[in-house]
């Protein structure tokens, strides 16, 4: 096999796919393989969780499913030390040989055959939908703030899954759902640590839109010039939550979120360094939220902030609640916004905070929903 490519055609590809090689390991897990498919070259790459596919902007000199492996590492660094030129590799067989107009190295390739090709989980998935990339990073960057790292003891809670059109995630404390528009067929799962590798997929996305590709054992997205990345699917089953997307509130109040995060920076100076608990409480007579924390030295320690508007806040909601103040700094720093309105529900032990937002045109919107368990 011999290709002869542009070194910034060669950088564009490995973009995609080094997503899935794996940083350590003498096997196959951490060589790009380049074979030819469909009269084309396409660079492979599969690190067990993760695997991609892309193809190569190139001329070639090879035969149909021909193929070569090239180790990661070495073919980014030598990458890095080249000039903008044509670049040559050519596998003899024993070795192959990378040449530029200054140099020639010689690499050691595996046994291309004995790569976990994923053809046929391809050829049997099922695409259930088309989306926008930034919808789709959107969602998955969204609820990744809400799944549990608990991987080995909670592996049901540690992957988001979309349900009936919503892409659901919880760690116990928290639940959101987020309704996608043009998903509603999908059923993909995906855990927790492989949402940022789909992330930087969608990222490096140059037209607008992805479709989604099913598989009983992967997900996989594809790009429109079929560039795509696959993440195994997780065998433990979402559980079922008994929470809907259009819940009405029984109350709320509205603060301003540049407040909030002061309070929070401020507040968790205070308290021991690992805890992340706030107190909030309402005070009618001089309409503002009194946030709280234990100090460290003892006793409580405030800050107030002023009541934007508010509606029903009666004396279960006067009382105050405490919940875990990243949950809240994680939905404005996706969402931003001047100000944050809490949904606040009361049930009979305890209660739970309602954040909704809805993001989008005339055409699609897509709708997030948040609710965070408090402590009383």
């Amino acid at each position: 096999m011999k290709i002869t490519v542009a070194k910034q055609d060669m950088e564009k590809a490995l973009q995609v796919a080094g997503i899935g090689i794996a940083g350590s390991g003498a096997d196959l897990s951490t060589h790009f393989i380049f074979r030819i498919r469909d009269k084309k070259v396409e660079i492979l790459s599969s690190n067990q969780r993760i695997c991609t596919a892309v193809f190569l902007n190139c001329q070639y000199e090879a035969d149909e499913d021909e193929a070569m492996t090239i180790e990661g590492w070495r073919l980014l660094r030598w990458l890095g030390g080249t000039l903008e030129a044509a670049l040559v590799f050519e596998d003899d067989g024993a070795e192959i040989k990378a040449a530029s107009p200054r140099n020639t190295i010689r690499m050691k390739g595996l046994d291309a055959a004995k790569f976990p090709y994923w053809d046929k989980t391809l050829s049997e998935a099922k695409e259930v939908g088309t989306i926008s990339s930034d919808r789709l990073a959107s969602a998955l960057k969204y609820a990744s703030h809400f799944i549990s790292d608990k991987d080995t003891t909670r592996p049901e809670i540690s992957q988001a899954e979309m349900i009936d059109g919503c892409l659901w995630a919880t760690d116990k404390k928290a639940v959101t759902l987020i309704a996608l528009e043009g998903l509603d067929k999908s059923s993909f799962r995906i855990n927790g640590k492989d949402i940022g590798a789909v992330l930087k997929f969608l990222s490096l996305a140059e037209t607008g839109d992805v479709s989604v590709l099913e598989h009983e054992r992967m997900v996989i997205f594809r790009r429109d010039d079929d560039a795509m990345v696959g993440a195994a699917r997780p065998i433990p089953e979402f559980p079922s939550l008994n929470m809907k997307k259009d819940t009405k509130v029984e109350g709320h109040w509205e603060v301003t979120t540049a407040d909030l995060l002061e309070g929070f920076q401020c507040l968790s100076a205070s308290s021991d360094k690992d805890d992340t608990r706030v107190q909030f409480a309402f005070d009618p007579k001089k309409e503002q939220i009194v946030m709280s924390v234990a100090s460290s030295a003892g006793g409580r320690d405030q800050h107030v902030v002023d009541c934007v508007s508010h509606e029903n806040v009666t004396s279960d909601f006067e009382a105050g609640f405490e919940v875990d103040y990243p949950y809240i700094s994680d939905i404005i720093g996706h969402f931003g916004g001047d100000t944050l309105t809490f949904g606040l529900i009361k049930k009979r032990k305890g209660g739970y905070i309602r954040f909704a937002h809805t993001v989008g045109d005339d055409k699609i919107t897509d709708e997030f929903v948040t609710v965070v368990v408090w402590r009383l």
